[in-house]
């Protein structure tokens, strides 16, 4: 059977219906996995419906093997107790175990590791830092877990000497131990700046300075070659406002250690000359960084996922905070989510932040996820855009706030699902986060819908926009089926009115023919929910086709029992005791 038929079944049923066998209407969403929200499994509990897992078990028929709030998700662990022991969960791939290649992974797993760690080089595992150090009077020796180590007063330090005595000869007599190096290069001053040239650089005796001699000079190879031997050289206690800066129109990833973790206080950052900016090309089944600490940031890079073989751009996990940045950062052509909000992850996206072109038609992915606890605060401009699954997803207790303004936009358009997906998992006796977003522009969805809201989930929407999508500009639906099943819209504040407070959406939902975007396919709004669940959505003082429904005296709006034939306004179900408050337009 095709679409069309299907089509013809839920219009007649007015309802969730599909043609199955020999073209009998059939109750039901789907008939294959392909066919439900990503990681949702077709039957599970309901034959034809689409339902969340509830356990890893239910996953087995699934392309993921956990259950994370409902979804079947590619993956092995949770947390590190999961992973052999001194491998991280989340390192490279969020939900796989991963073994570590630097110290600076280790000692950013606070949960598991911390400071006190480093990495053994030869199993990937995470050890105690703890080394005996050379006799008096003998030279420093190596840590014989990670040979890039020496040890200093019994710990693994990343470098090569303890003192300055350590380099003599090494370089001529005016070598000295700066950061555990032996150097003719000045030390970095009071600017914290250090300064990486992936073209000329040398990670063996550069201080990050750039410069030698007294005055100083500018010298190519004081500068460090790669972001992972200055992060190193840094340590794990930077002074605030330390900053890295990739020198050169560069393409950073030779010699590097993926993924790359930023230091509480170390903001890395790029160089744009014209068109041109520094690139990183993250490497096969890699991340390309961590933020994994507050005061941790990055600036003006291309993180570039190498034809889609990177796993994903940059992983914001446990430990970071709302002081954790990235800004000017364009994140494409990853194999998964462009950006991965996890666990207790807090991010702010500011000016500047494109996640755009990430996932396959085969995997699809997401340019923005926000999942377990994590916030995402985003600010305009941003772009999400032209991503294999939705632009922006959430689920389980994630939250974003969405911040635009008048004259500059947060825009998720042409993603292959929805531009913006938020299906939240409630926690009984906790109030559901707060997801927000003020001058939206939601457009194009290739297959579905410009929002795309789930029962039980939270959403505060003004002044955005939502144009030119395959089915509707706001689709409302039940989550879950069974004993899951969530019909509340409660938490959805599209416009509202309550007594004497007024407080309109000014959202545009539906466009004419000849406007701004094309209509959207379906309607502007559909409440789908179960059709005597009793559900009352505020959406006060939207507009639709040019029909502001805040004036005192509106035009009529078109109305659609199925949500289709790009009407304004949909409540599917026959006889439905569910409602929209529209203001003046009902």
């Amino acid at each position: 059977m095709n679409p069309a038929d299907d089509a013809n079944c839920a219009a007649a049923y007015a309802g969730q219906y599909l043609c199955l066998g020999a073209g009998v209407c059939t109750p039901g969403d789907c008939r294959v996995n392909t066919d439900c929200t990503a990681g949702q499994i077709c039957g599970l509990t309901t034959a034809n419906f689409c339902s969340p897992c509830a356990m890893n078990s239910d996953c087995a028929t699934e392309t993921g093997t956990l259950c994370i709030a409902g979804a079947c998700t590619p993956g092995n662990c949770t947390a590190d107790a999961q992973c052999a022991t001194g491998q991280i969960c989340g390192l490279s791939t969020p939900y796989f175990c991963g073994g570590c290649t630097s110290d600076a992974q280790c000692q950013a797993d606070t949960t598991t590791y911390g400071s006190t760690y480093v990495c053994n080089t030869t199993s990937n595992t995470c050890v105690l830092d703890t080394c005996t150090s050379a006799v008096s009077g003998m030279k420093s020796v190596q840590c014989t877990t990670n040979p890039s180590d020496v040890c200093c007063a019994n710990t693994c330090v990343p470098g090569s000497c303890c003192a300055a005595s350590d380099c003599t000869g090494s370089l001529g007599n005016s070598a000295t131990c700066v950061n555990h190096t032996c150097t003719t290069c000045n030390a970095v001053g009071a600017s914290k700046i250090y300064l990486v040239d992936p073209l000329n650089g040398s990670d063996a005796t550069a201080t990050g300075s750039g410069t030698a001699g007294s005055p100083a000079v500018a010298v190519a190879t004081c500068a460090f070659k790669t972001i992972t031997r200055a992060l190193e050289a840094i340590g794990p206690s930077p002074a605030a406002g330390t900053i890295i800066q990739v020198l050169n129109d560069a393409t950073v990833g030779t010699g590097e250690t993926f993924p790359i973790v930023v230091t509480a206080g170390v903001t890395i950052t790029g160089v744009t000359t014209g068109t041109t900016t520094t690139t990183v090309h993250v490497p096969a089944n890699k991340a390309g960084f961590e933020l994994a600490a507050a005061n941790a940031g990055l600036s003006t890079l291309l993180v570039d996922g190498t034809n889609q073989t990177g796993t994903t751009g940059v992983v914001v996990t446990a430990g970071s905070a709302a002081t954790t940045t990235i800004m000017g950062v364009t994140v494409q052509n990853m194999a998964g989510d462009g950006i991965d909000v996890v666990k207790t992850g807090i991010v702010t996206l500011g000016s500047g932040t494109i996640s755009q072109t990430n996932g396959t038609t085969a995997v699809p992915r997401s340019g923005l996820r926000v999942t377990g606890t994590g916030q995402a605060f985003i600010n305009a401009p941003a772009a999400f855009n032209e991503n294999t699954e939705h632009g922006i997803v959430v689920l389980q207790s994630g939250a974003v706030t969405i911040a635009g303004s008048a004259t500059s936009l947060v825009v998720a358009n042409a993603n292959h699902i929805a531009n913006l997906y938020i299906n939240q998992t409630p926690v009984a006796g906790m109030a559901t986060p707060q997801n927000s977003a003020t001058y939206f522009q939601a457009t194009n969805s290739v297959t579905t819908h410009g929002i795309h809201l789930l029962g039980g989930s939270t959403l505060k929407l003004r002044s955005s926009i939502t144009g030119g999508n395959k089915l509707d500009g706001v689709f409302v639906t039940t989550s879950g089926q069974g004993a899951t099943k969530n019909d509340s819209v409660t938490g959805f504040d599209l416009g509202s009115v309550n007594g004497v407070t007024t407080s309109y959406g000014d959202n545009t939902l539906q466009y004419a023919s000849g406007g701004t975007f094309n209509p959207n396919g379906g309607v502007g709004l559909c409440l789908n929910v179960t059709a005597n669940a009793a559900q009352t959505l505020q959406a006060a003082g939207n507009t639709f086709e040019l029909v502001d429904c805040s004036a005192a005296t509106p035009a009529a709006i078109k109305h659609s029992a199925t949500c289709a034939g790009g009407d304004d306004v949909g409540v599917t179900g026959v006889n439905t005791t569910n409602k929209i408050v529209l203001s003046n337009c009902n």
